[in-house]
């Protein structure tokens, strides 16, 4: 097909040892790209260098694995010193108008930012415009809306940091409040009592807090304060253009192997905390409530959007949304990755004719 595609793997010189029993395919596909890849052990309890996690490995090839069994043309960008995921628009590659269309599989890294991608490429959906729109969720009305729950931006100073505690405070004596920060380098939840300072009482709670501060001293929206709710049934979809094509329940232990249906049933009452269970109703009351999210989110943005939809179930068994994220920020679990892949395929192969 025409377009140029671009793959970045995450620890190539390696795979678990166990893939030839549990990945045989995904591990020939590995190999076959990176012929010099040597077993290693999963256990995190040994050294960064010396263990290779099957979920994270498996959640990285089977992009790679997915794109070859389509034809795709997928260039391996040599290995970086350094890897970035990011969720940022300004470290996302610049398209170049007139260039062929193409898509960014993996991750990439801030050096790709900085000294330009090795092919001149236009990626759809995929540029620094949809990053930020999945990005900047927050600050979305339709997202505000579908959240059952307040969301408030935090600036770097004490003093907003003490206006927001007390306005999610309010009248009440104490509360906990879910403090994220937009960077994505940290989350916490911090219990205040009015009667004294409450960006204080945080500072005493999150160790580093007050030194993400002192750095981002005077930036805007640097952390993100919530309301903590009660979150059940969490699930994730995955948004193609504007439209939905896979999802899974949020499952850390889960990759794509497990995958049963184009949207698997398979879910954690609680999340780390319940057994895995299928409960196809709870995922046809999410897809419904997706389905509507979706919709609004595309009149709001712009249908040319690739990102994946965080959904839950609250104490009283409605959805709502937890999170976007730019594809490329957002594991797999039990998705099918195949419809993700023909979809993205679709979709560049619509643009390039455009």
């Amino acid at each position: 097909m025409q377009g140029i595609y671009l793959y970045r793997a995450f620890n190539r010189d390696r795979y678990p040892e166990t893939a030839p029993l549990r990945a045989p395919d995904y591990l020939a596909t590995w190999l076959e790209a990176y012929p010099d890849a040597q077993p290693m052990r999963e256990h995190r309890r040994f050294r960064e260098d010396q263990h290779c996690d099957f979920e994270d490995w498996s959640e990285n090839v089977v992009l790679l694995h997915e794109a070859r069994k389509r034809g795709i043309d997928v260039q391996l960008l040599p290995q970086a010193p350094y890897i970035n995921v990011s969720s940022s628009g300004w470290q996302t590659p610049k398209s170049v108008p007139g260039a062929p269309v193409g898509a960014m599989f993996g991750g990439w890294s801030t050096a790709d930012y900085l000294y330009g991608l090795p092919v001149p490429i236009s990626l759809a959906g995929q540029d620094a415009t949809a990053v930020d729109a999945a990005s900047d969720y927050a600050a979305s009305p339709v997202f505000l809306r579908h959240a059952n729950r307040r969301m408030l931006f935090v600036d770097a100073t004490s003093r907003d940091l003490e206006r927001v505690l007390a306005e999610i405070l309010g009248d009440r004596a104490e509360t906990d409040v879910f403090l994220k920060s937009v960077k994505k380098e940290f989350s916490a939840i911090a219990h205040v009592v009015a009667g004294s300072s409450l960006a204080d009482q945080v500072f005493e709670q999150l160790d580093g807090l007050d030194l993400e501060f002192v750095h981002y001293e005077g930036d805007r929206r640097l952390l993100l304060a919530q309301d903590v709710v009660h979150c059940g049934y969490e699930y994730r979809f995955f948004v193609v253009d504007g439209r939905l094509v896979t999802g899974a329940g949020c499952i850390e232990h889960h990759t794509p192997l497990d995958n049963r249906e184009v949207f698997d049933p398979q879910m954690e009452p609680v999340r780390n905390r319940c057994d895995v269970g299928s409960f196809p109703d709870v995922r046809d009351r999410h897809l419904a409530f997706a389905r509507t999210f979706v919709e609004e989110f595309a009149a709001e943005h712009g249908r040319h959007l690739d990102y994946c939809l965080d959904v839950a179930l609250d104490g009283q068994g409605r959805s709502f949304v937890i999170e976007l994220n730019p594809p490329l920020n957002c594991g797999r679990y039990a998705s099918d990755v195949g419809a993700w892949m023909d979809a993205i395929v679709a979709r560049t192969e619509a643009a390039a004719a455009a």
